[in-house]
């Protein structure tokens, strides 16, 4: 049980398509299942809510975000960035909400032992972005607090979580976890 009842949001990140796949990197599965339902009960699991996907190409995953009950956001900013999303995400989320734990669709191999220990250590440091570090890699999800999700709301001209992520830098808090997929992501072989 979750220390506050105050939430956390769980935005999961799907704006490029898979090289040679044609469809959502959303889709794409490990052991029968989908990456979209393999984070979406991560987060579940970590009392997240609510719980959105954004994606530039909503129409492959549709039917799969209704399936699972997860918010669909269209990012249509035409490759402008990770952050037009993001704040058309933030639009669905509550005002009070302590922050939003965020992570691209393709990074499915983090355990749930991750999941939960961010969104602990995230209670407990409400005001600072925590970052999972394994073997000196940093990786995701990353839990950011809802002043800093201000910048994105506003008109930052920040265009990438990176870039997000630098601006304030003096409230990153390196979480040391013993999980390599935190910054193993996907990659197609076709």
């Amino acid at each position: 049980m979750l220390i506050s009842d105050k939430t956390i949001a769980g935005i999961m990140l799907d704006l490029f398509q898979l090289s040679g796949i044609g469809d959502s990197s959303a889709l794409q599965k490990i052991s029968n299942i989908s990456f979209l339902e393999l984070i979406t009960g991560l987060m579940r699991e970590s009392e997240c809510s609510p719980i959105m996907i954004v994606a530039r190409d909503a129409n492959f995953i549709k039917a799969e975000s209704e399936r699972l009950k997860v918010t669909l956001i269209e990012d249509n900013s035409g490759r402008k960035g990770e952050i037009v999303g993001l704040k058309q995400a933030l639009a669905n989320t509550p005002s009070d909400m302590l922050g939003a734990l965020i992570t691209p669709v393709t990074y499915p191999q983090v355990t749930k032992n991750v999941y939960l220990l961010m969104c602990h250590v995230f209670m407990e440091n409400p005001d600072r972005i925590i970052i999972p570090i394994y073997k000196g890699r940093r990786g995701y999800p990353v839990a950011v607090p809802n002043s800093v999700l201000d910048d994105i709301r506003g008109n930052t001209g920040i265009q990438y979580l990176d870039d997000l992520l630098r601006a304030h830098s003096a409230l990153i808090f390196e979480q040391l976890v013993n999980d390599p997929g935190i910054s193993r992501q996907f990659r197609s072989d076709a």
